[in-house]
């Protein structure tokens, strides 16, 4: 595969007719790969001619790298979006797609330089993690504000999810095991601690727990957050 790092400039509305937007992926303050399916005829033409390094072609989909302006992405197409949160509306919606947010903000600092005030974002760009948060306002004050905010509503979601799975301990049988204990639920739904001389994980790292349940799917949780956000599917 091409690795794109070439941008072109375009506007939300010619990127959404070029063809179906499958994903929004962000690689820096204004910079995106998005992947795109069915593309009309006439643009398939016009990326033979630019250079390689902007576009990339997988079976029917098709990866170009764009030049964006974040203040005009429809609202609707933050769901195409891997690595793109609203800092103005996260706080309301889904607990997983605040968790990853919170994961991608105390990923790296807040720095100045990593905010783009006339494209509307903020850059984080951890070891692991790299994405963008967006708004209707993007400053360094107002983004300070909006992140506190969000870290408060954050940790009070996760304080409820503790004392709800404190709650449904009960229902639990609890079995002591040589490789983690087990908590052990009448929905088949059992809980392993990696609380044993022998860690869970491959890599030598203690995790919080795992989980499989009646579909024998087995889940690692790194952290107690990863596994209260993860539990959601229950409550």
């Amino acid at each position: 595969m091409n690795k794109i790092n070439t941008f072109l400039r375009a506007d939300w509305s010619d990127i959404q007719r070029m063809g179906d937007i499958r994903v929004i992926n962000a690689v820096d303050k204004h910079w995106a790969v998005i992947t795109l399916a069915n593309l009309t005829e006439y643009d398939k033409g016009f990326l033979e001619v630019q250079t390689s390094s902007c576009h990339d072609v997988f079976g029917e989909l098709s990866m170009i790298g764009f030049s964006v302006n974040w203040y005009t992405m429809p609202r609707g197409l933050l769901r195409k979006c891997n690595n793109v949160f609203n800092i103005d509306t996260i706080a309301r919606g889904g607990f997983n797609d605040l968790h990853n947010c919170v994961k991608l903000i105390e990923s790296d600092k807040f720095r100045l330089e990593n905010v783009d005030t006339d494209r509307g974002s903020v850059l984080y760009r951890g070891s692991h993690d790299m994405g963008v948060i967006i708004g209707d306002v993007i400053s360094y004050q107002s983004m300070a504000m909006a992140v506190l905010n969000v870290m408060d509503m954050y940790h009070k979601r996760l304080a409820v999810h503790r004392t709800m799975w404190y709650k449904w301990l009960k229902d639990a049988e609890y079995v002591e095991h040589k490789t983690g204990n087990l908590f052990k639920f009448p929905n088949g739904l059992s809980v392993k601690m990696d609380d044993s001389d022998e860690v869970l994980s491959e890599d030598g790292y203690r995790i919080f727990c795992e989980t499989f349940d009646s579909t024998d799917d087995i889940t690692r949780h790194e952290t107690e957050a990863d596994f209260l956000v993860w539990l959601t599917k229950y409550f």
